[in-house]
């Protein structure tokens, strides 16, 4: 028997584990690019609502 074949429930283990880390940091990055999208769309709404504010008042 190749050792490829004796040792592949180790491999499995390792490369399974790896794939777990990687899978995580992907869904924290999009999590994150997500999070900080989602606060540039909500300051650009603050800011036109100011204005427009500011135009009803000076009328």
């Amino acid at each position: 028997m190749s050792y490829t074949l004796r040792s592949a429930g180790t491999l499995a283990l390792i490369y399974g584990s790896f794939a777990g880390v990687v899978a995580a940091l992907f869904v924290l990055c999009v999590s994150a690019a997500t999070l900080i999208y989602g606060a540039e769309v909500n300051a650009v709404l603050i800011v036109a609502g100011l204005r427009m504010q500011a135009a009803r008042t000076s009328l």
